[in-house]
């Protein structure tokens, strides 16, 4: 007997241990985050019907623009010459008093196209541009440049762009307004990736962060959770970056020595470092560790478009570098975590929820089949677990879609196919995700932390303003004609299925089909693993062996 009553016979214990330790981490990360979903929803909902709406972020227009508080931007950029421009024309043009803004765009001292593209811009636009030197402790990457910049600014609240943006014309007047009238301490707004027509990994990316951006982030934030912040559209009182920049030496100790301290003391920059240079997720760190010192989150519904990355290899990398830096805030704060059991809980789940979720559920779906080609029928506790796991894969399904529809800007029937797409894609899409986890893993594991950039091209951010005061000149060439291709393809086999179905039973099997089906694909699995007297390979058998389990072996359903 197996042990506390899982299993019945002893080759299957492994197996069903397995299932219900997977199955119930993913129903444990499932309920972590789709209640403050579903309790955001229904806040929403009855919000409407009552018609008692309560906004989540003050409304500038309620505020004297005299009253409206000064805002330092930065916007840190390497390799960035395509983008740079759309970048900080955006943010210019955003509705902010132009006394009361400051742009700085800072950059590397080998990054000479940027410089050039940025040099020229300055001839036209006021805005400042600083190069971090490269005596400046630390390894060059972002948050060593954003605690640079911040060295320099005095004003009451800090935002942080990034070089591929395009900002909407609401994000500062919402996001500064909201902090300067006492509450929240910190805001973040929405993040859209705007070139769904360049393939299904790019429409998985945007549904993704409609996902995230328009479900999950703000109903994080209104049940109370501690929020790691995206990298960019992000906003701060000047004296919480101070404080958490305190916080963190004194929880961690200070990455830079005397010598450190006296190199930015003749470079007249402070000391002040409220971003962790050592970590490549510093908005993931920074947003928790805020949160764990009890500093108040905030959302604004401002946009900030971005494109997503084109090229499978740059979305590995990108993926790679956040799940690194996630797993690289876990160990930098095993030995010290945040004071509270809210805080410590909700600081180490998020900081695995990402590597928990693709796991999971790619364990539970491969589990789930496993029993089926054992020709295994599970204990009821076993059975329950996998029923859970699966029924949360379907309301992931759903919240995605859902994401895609509200971030989208396709015509309805565009946003119909392509939400079928979604639907399709999502497992691969999971899939993807774990391989940059397992990649990540084993790169922690080898100790390189360093920054791997993405290329931008800019080219789907069209509604952006250049020197000419026409369109920009990135504009997509890349459509969504090779996924035509693919569906025309598809629907010229699914019309080969389909004149074939009705006649696929009406002649018997053949002596092959006989063989495959009643001898190979009717072994045990160690058999079809083993059997010396066939040459063929086994994947085909196992693979017949599984779905005549799922559909029986009548000929309609073999073949």
């Amino acid at each position: 007997m197996g042990v506390i009553g899982l299993v019945s016979t002893p080759p299957f214990t492994s197996v069903q241990i397995i299932a219900v330790f997977f199955g119930i981490v993913w129903i444990a990360v499932n309920f972590y985050t789709y209640t403050p979903v579903v309790k955001y929803g229904a806040d929403k909902i009855a919000a409407h019907v009552t018609g008692q709406s309560e906004s989540e972020f003050v409304d500038p227009e309620s505020v004297p623009r005299e009253k409206w508080p000064s805002v330092d931007i930065l916007i840190s950029a390497y390799d960035e010459a395509p983008v740079i421009e759309q970048a900080v024309r955006s943010t210019l043009s955003a509705d902010y008093p132009a006394e009361k803004r400051t742009v700085t765009v800072l950059t590397e001292p080998g990054d000479h196209e940027t410089n050039a593209v940025i040099e020229d811009l300055q001839s036209e636009l006021d805005f400042v541009h600083r190069i971090v030197p490269e005596e400046y402790p630390g390894s060059p990457n972002k948050p060593r440049a954003l605690n640079y910049g911040f060295g320099f600014t005095d004003s009451e609240i800090i935002g942080v762009i990034d070089a591929e943006d395009v900002v909407g014309e609401n994000l500062l007047s919402q996001a500064a307004v909201t902090i300067s009238a006492g509450s929240p301490d910190f805001v973040h707004g929405v993040l859209d990736m705007v070139n769904e027509g360049d393939g299904w990994l790019n429409l998985l990316f945007r549904a993704e962060y409609g996902y995230w951006f328009r479900l999950v982030a703000p109903g994080f934030i209104a049940s109370g959770y501690d929020i790691p912040l995206p990298g960019t559209t992000c906003f701060f009182s000047r004296a919480v970056l101070t404080e958490v920049a305190h916080r963190r030496t004194k929880r961690l100790g200070d990455t830079w020595t005397e010598a450190d301290r006296a190199v930015a003391q003749n470079l007249g920059v402070s000391s002040v470092k409220p971003w962790d240079p050592t970590n490549v997720t510093e908005d993931f760190e920074i947003g928790l560790l805020l949160s764990s010192y009890g500093f108040e989150p905030g959302f604004v519904p401002a946009v900030v478009k971005e494109e997503s990355p084109l090229e499978l290899n740059d979305w590995i990398e990108q993926r790679t570098r956040w799940q690194k830096g996630k797993v690289f805030t876990f160990l930098r704060y095993r030995d010290s975590p945040p004071n509270g059991l809210s805080h410590r809980f909700h600081f180490i789940f998020q900081s695995l929820l990402p590597h928990l979720g693709p796991i999971n559920i790619s364990a539970v779906v491969i589990v789930f089949f496993i029993s089926r080609l054992l020709a295994y029928e599970p204990l009821p506790i076993v059975r329950t677990v996998l029923s859970l796991g699966l029924a949360f894969t379907v309301i992931a399904l759903g919240v995605n879609l859902v994401g895609y529809w509200l971030a989208s800007d396709q015509p309805r029937k565009t946003r119909l196919r392509r939400s079928c797409i979604v639907a399709a894609g999502l497992f691969p899409y999971w899939v993807l995700q774990w391989g940059a986890d397992m990649r990540a893993l084993y790169r922690t594991y080898l100790g390189r932390f360093h920054w791997e950039h993405t290329t931008h091209l800019g080219r789907n951010l069209a509604g952006s303003i250049t020197k000419s005061g026409k369109d920009s000149p990135f504009t997509p060439t890349y459509t969504m004609g090779g996924l035509r291709r693919e569906l025309l393809l598809a629907g010229i086999l699914l019309g080969a299925l389909a004149l074939r179905l009705p006649r696929l039973s009406a002649q018997s099997l053949w002596t092959d089909e006989i063989y495959s089906v009643a001898v190979r694909g009717s072994l045990p699995v160690s058999d079809v693993l083993m059997m010396p007297q066939d040459p063929h390979p086994p994947l085909y058998y196992l693979l017949l062996r599984g779905w005549m389990e799922v559909v029986g072996t009548s000929p309609w359903a073999v073949r």
